[in-house]
């Protein structure tokens, strides 16, 4: 019976969280702010073969920054989709945020061929084709807990400030405790 116990509380299977807090602030507080630099960024659905790509979940997130200094993260939905859905998501945010200039696809999921159906998508839409995009489209060689690293002190320390109507969002990366311990629908 306590090898039972031991097997249930098996401290291998426990991750420690990386992330401790999140600012937040309203849709209205961080809007009223000027900012700089506006970009959506994207990390398609994983390619794995136990899963079926209608339970993939895609992470999109819509990020500026201000002139006070501060990262915002005016949008950030975590959503299962297929290819149609991430494209037409990736769509409606360009023109929902007509300060975009930046896009920023991973590259490791679909080679690059996202994004050439993106620039398809754009060219026919009235509301974007005129508007000039830079695409980064890189493949990714760090594993996923060296590039959190790279953000665990922002978030931590308040430097990167989220729209409190993101619950979700925010609870998948609260939640991370490392790449072997996230669980199948974390995108972080």
């Amino acid at each position: 019976r306590s090898s039972d116990l031991e097997l249930q509380n098996d401290a291998s299977k426990i991750g420690v969280k990386k992330f401790k807090s999140i600012r937040t602030q309203s849709t209205e507080d961080i809007e009223a702010h000027t900012f700089t630099k506006t970009m959506l960024c994207m990390d398609p659905a994983g390619t794995d073969n136990k899963v079926k790509k209608t339970e993939d979940f895609f992470g999109f997130l819509v990020g500026s920054l201000a002139t006070n200094g501060f990262k915002y993260i005016r949008k950030g939905k975590i959503l299962k989709l297929e290819f149609e859905g991430y494209m037409s998501t990736a769509i409606k945010l360009l023109i929902e945020y007509k300060d975009i200039t930046h896009i920023y696809i991973e590259k490791n999921t679909y080679s690059g061929a996202d994004v050439s159906k993106l620039k398809e998508l754009i060219a026919l839409e009235s509301k974007l084709h005129y508007r000039k995009f830079e695409f980064i489209n890189e493949m990714q060689h760090k594993n996923k807990d060296e590039k959190i690293d790279t953000i665990v002190s922002d978030i931590n320390n308040g430097r990167l400030i989220f729209n409190n109507k993101d619950k979700d969002f925010q609870d998948q990366i609260m939640d991370f405790a490392g790449q072997n311990f996230r669980d199948r629908k974390s995108v972080v």
